[in-house]
């Protein structure tokens, strides 16, 4: 979905500051959809917060995995 999409261009995302200095990051992402998930503005930013939240937990689940 959008989501993915848009991870997958963060995820791979490399800005070269200088020659040998390049900056990548990684970004946690949280959708909503009305009406789908919610009927009011402040719902549907809470429930975006708790994916943002959710994703990090797994990224950083993840990123724990490939460390070890």
């Amino acid at each position: 979905g959008l989501k993915s999409i848009i991870q997958d261009k963060l995820d791979n995302l490399v800005i070269r500051l200088h020659p040998g200095v390049d900056l990548s990051f990684r970004a946690s992402i949280g959708i909503s959809l009305f009406p789908d998930d919610a009927l009011e503005v402040g719902n549907l930013i809470a429930i975006a917060e708790w994916h943002v939240l959710e994703d990090r937990e797994i990224r950083q689940a993840t990123l724990n995995l490939r460390i070890h």
